[in-house]
């Protein structure tokens, strides 16, 4: 937060960052994932076996796509052995050899499934030198696992990069139990108003419109404004295209739906972020990328982001962020028209996101393979007068 010399206004530093979990990711969560890379990986790997002069870095990135596809055999078991001893619990997996304490239950011995896998510890750093870099005053964040998580992240992971504690955090559940839940982090100054989910709404045979959740936070700015904020994760594409992409548009008419709501209410300054899972071409969000009067940051003069190095720094992919900047869109910070006269900057963060194919950005020194990456998600950033 920076008081202007006028004392007029505040600046106000607003990110949006799909962490994809801070400490521990659901092994359903990790195969989705695998899934969905899997052919760009297969590709990569192909386009580098076939060059006939191998670099150093091309090797490195070979043995990490061999274990990446599956050729090295190595058992992926998710499950570990319970014994008692002592009196107490204790768990050995086929990952270590040590035995480690386990919860003291009675009267049990056998195995159980192990369903959260733990990040490693770089990968949890560089989400936090995403935030660190940033360094902003409100930061929305989507796929929390835990409330816990998120306290550890805050109070003790950030202060290690430079980057003071938020003051205050609401952490709310929704609709999964694989870790997909959502946060806000507040600085000081800032005043947490009412809070409202919208995980109950209906759809298609009463089941929950949204898989995950969606958030509606209320926040009053340290001169006393007051912003809405609307965090959403709508659905994935999946094998089932055509399902999918009319799910995600029933999806968004509803939350265009409420952004026409706050404006009706009176609420002009609405912020409406988040992981929509599709770029902005797509019908399924033109409901509200077209039919709204909200307006995506990247579209403003004033955004900036370290374009693409070497001969796709003046391309512009199908679905990109823009011209060199070729990331396929699925995250986005909308603003009303009230914001999006206020921006004084904004930009996108990508440094923590491995490039799928050769490096195509600057990253992270610290991001050797794509397991290093903060997210597969870019953390988005508006700076507002207000």
């Amino acid at each position: 937060m920076q008081k202007t010399n006028e004392s007029k206004y505040y600046v106000m530093k607003l990110a949006s960052f799909n962490t994809q979990n801070l400490f521990f990711r659901h092994k359903e969560l990790l195969n989705r994932s695998k899934t969905h890379n899997f052919a760009n990986w297969l590709q990569e790997m192909d386009e580098l076996m076939i060059k006939f002069r191998k670099t150093g870095y091309d090797l490195d990135r070979l043995r990490d796509l061999s274990f990446l596809v599956g050729f090295e055999h190595i058992d992926q078991s998710g499950y570990v052995v319970m014994r008692r001893k002592g009196g107490n619990y204790y768990i050995k997996g086929v990952r270590f050899s040590k035995e480690m304490h386990a919860a003291p239950y009675n009267n049990w011995n056998g195995w159980i499934e192990v369903e959260n896998h733990p990040l490693s510890t770089v990968q949890t750093e560089n989400k936090a030198r995403v935030v660190s870099a940033i360094n902003p005053d409100l930061l929305i964040l989507q796929e929390v696992e835990s409330c816990e998580a998120l306290r550890l992240f805050n109070k003790t992971l950030l202060p290690q990069f430079q980057c003071f504690p938020f003051y205050n955090y609401l952490f709310i559940s929704g609709n999964t139990n694989i870790g997909q839940d959502m946060a806000l982090l507040t600085r000081t100054g800032y005043t947490m108003g009412s809070s409202r989910s919208h995980h109950s709404v209906p759809g298609e045979n009463n089941e929950p419109l949204f898989e995950r959740n969606l958030l509606e936070y209320e926040v009053f700015s340290p001169a006393g404004e007051r912003i809405t904020i609307i965090s959403a994760h709508l659905t994935e594409d999946n094998f089932k295209k055509e399902e999918s992409d009319r799910k995600r548009a029933e999806q968004a008419l509803y939350i265009a739906s409420q952004y026409e709501r706050l404006l009706t209410e009176g609420q002009q300054n609405v912020v409406v972020c988040g992981t929509l899972n599709a770029p902005s071409y797509c019908y399924s969000l033109s409901s509200l990328l077209r039919d709204t009067s909200l307006q995506e940051i990247s579209r403003h003069p004033r955004f900036s982001v370290v374009a693409d190095q070497g001969k796709d720094s003046g391309y512009y992919s199908l679905g990109a962020y823009g011209k060199g900047i070729n990331l396929k869109q699925k995250d986005y910070l909308l603003l009303s028209p009230a914001l999006f006269k206020r921006i004084l900057s904004a930009g996108m963060s990508r440094r923590g996101v491995w490039p799928q194919r050769m490096a195509q950005w600057p990253i992270f020194p610290q991001i050797r393979c794509v397991e290093d990456a903060a997210s597969e998600h870019p953390a988005l950033w508006v700076e507002l007068d207000i």
